[in-house]
């Protein structure tokens, strides 16, 4: 499992255990897993012991069928961090995003989880001078995003004593069925909150937060950012996996650009564009 080899095109290639799931990890973003097949209970303790790295690779098996490890599908190494193992064998761990791989050919072994040589998927090469005002741009939709979501927050509160239904608390809750058990494809794209978010959201529920400034991404666009921004927006992970396989930082951040100008839009028409 550690001995890298060479690829006709050059590349190295490497040993690499598969954990297909349906989402997507982007490099940089961190992830919590809970492992409770036998299989991948088996693939953790095997990574532990070795060099803590599998590689997460987007398989559906309701879109998609079963898992085959097709040549040229393109995963995240993905490295454990911290991890806990519990009394019946299951484990909890958290999981972040490395760089891309694409799978050359799948290998057949002893294991009971999926093994299949890869190689990096690197992004073509671009002009840094040309990127950095295209990540400005970016971020800054981005983050005018973030505001409206907190500007609303706040029109919400100022009306809620006029709008609450009488019946909180009981019937009206619902029930356990919540947006997203509509389905991927049903949810419209939405912003995932930092911890920075959420901590400065819940200070001005408590009226604490008239001095706290709102938060920025926290993102710096002398480096890559189109990942980091991907992994806080919730949309269906075929758009995602879509995203992950763009060779140009560029058109990741045009993609972007376009589904965040459309919820901008979408919420200054009066929809709820998350």
């Amino acid at each position: 499992m550690s001995d890298e080899i060479q690829h006709e095109t050059g590349e190295p290639m490497r040993r690499l255990p598969l954990f297909p799931l349906p989402v997507v990890l982007f490099p940089g973003a961190a992830m919590p897993l809970h492992i409770f097949e036998p299989r991948y209970r088996q693939m953790v303790a095997r990574c532990i012991e070795y060099d803590r790295k599998f590689g997460l690779v987007y398989h559906d098996p309701d879109r998609m069928g079963p898992f085959g490890m097709e040549p040229d599908r393109v995963g995240t190494i993905a490295e454990i961090g911290e991890f806990q193992i519990l009394p019946d064998g299951r484990s909890l761990l958290v999981a972040t995003g490395g760089p891309r791989f694409r799978i050359v050919d799948g290998i057949e072994s002893d294991t009971l989880y999926y093994e299949a040589l890869v190689e990096p998927f690197h992004d073509d090469t671009e002009e840094e001078e040309e990127l950095m005002p295209r990540r400005q741009r970016s971020l800054t939709l981005f983050e005018a995003l973030v505001e409206r979501i907190h500007d609303d927050e706040d029109a919400g509160e100022a009306t809620s004593g006029a709008d609450a239904d009488p019946r909180e608390g009981s019937e009206a809750e619902g029930g356990d069925e919540t947006p997203g058990d509509a389905g991927p494809e049903a949810a419209p794209p939405g912003v995932a909150p930092t911890e920075a978010e959420e901590g400065f959201a819940g200070e001005r529920r408590n009226g604490t937060a008239d001095s706290v400034p709102r938060p920025e991404s926290g993102l710096d666009p002398a480096e890559e950012i189109s990942f980091q921004l991907a992994a806080r927006i919730r949309i269906d992970p075929l758009w995602q996996q879509s995203l992950l396989e763009i060779r140009h930082e560029s058109e990741r951040l045009s993609r972007l650009d376009a589904l965040l100008s459309r919820v901008l839009d979408a919420s200054s028409g009066g929809e709820n564009g998350w």
